[in-house]
């Protein structure tokens, strides 16, 4: 599968934010993203990961504890860097119908997902963003 843009000899490595409070889920999108070539940021709330470094690729579940759920964490992200590719991650919905409230262009997967599914979710991401 062609992953857009990863880290070459002639570009930067691209950072992926994944915000995600159930450590296996967590590791899962580590392992699959990191060997598609990108710095992974790992958070487990929307309050910690308003305080990360700003990256190409969010991939955040819909629902985290604390106040800044899923979408309210992507529209500020977004307010911040407006080509943020965005993935949202659900168990309790399925991958055709989109949250209330969703930033433009973001993907969407329900959870349990298989590594082609991510990672036609980045793609997809990538591909519906904003131009910066």
């Amino acid at each position: 599968m062609d992953m857009p843009d990863t880290a070459s000899a002639s570009s930067p490595q691209r950072r992926a934010l994944v915000v995600e409070d159930d450590p296996a889920i967590a590791l899962i999108v580590e392992t699959i993203l990191g060997a598609a070539g990108f710095a992974i940021d790992l958070r487990e709330t929307g309050e910690a990961a308003l305080e990360a470094a700003p990256a190409d690729l969010l991939v955040a579940d819909l629902t985290l504890p604390g106040a800044v759920g899923g979408v309210a964490l992507s529209h500020r992200l977004r307010d911040r860097k407006p080509d943020l590719a965005v993935i949202y991650m659900s168990g309790a919905i399925d991958d055709d119908a989109g949250p209330d409230g969703a930033v433009a262009g973001a993907a969407l997967i329900g959870k349990p997902f298989r590594r082609a599914r991510l990672l036609a979710a980045v793609e997809e991401a990538f591909a519906s963003r904003p131009a910066a």
